[in-house]
């Protein structure tokens, strides 16, 4: 994993970009013990209840969680897990906040594409 030296020096937008990946370190591990993980509907799951569906909808950070899971599925898709667990250990590849939401341009980036 990586550290933030100081928390007090770090811009709020690292900060939060920080968070959104340690916010999927949590599914990525349980994919590897169970499988993969989303917040979406599977069809072989029951129906969510509709508290659980209108709390979701309400969260400020489900935008975010998506985008997120976006950014990890095209990560994981063209590098596996060996890719993730690299992005996780070097804050060198942080993704920017556009780069979240084009994972394609993260992986130009850092020349991960032929």
């Amino acid at each position: 994993m990586f550290t933030i030296h100081n928390d007090a020096d770090a811009p709020a937008d690292d900060q939060k970009r920080y968070e959104r990946l340690l916010e999927n370190a949590i599914p990525l591990a349980a994919e590897r013990l169970s499988g993969v993980t989303t917040r979406r509907h599977l069809p072989d799951e029951p129906e969510p209840s509709a508290l659980f569906t209108q709390l979701s909808a309400e969260s400020p950070f489900a935008g975010a969680y998506d985008l997120g899971e976006q950014f990890v599925a095209v990560v994981h898709t063209y590098g596996g897990h060996a890719l993730i667990e690299r992005l996780l250990k070097d804050e060198d590849l942080l993704p920017t906040n556009r780069e979240i939401q084009d994972p394609q341009a993260w992986l130009n980036r850092h020349q991960f594409t032929g």
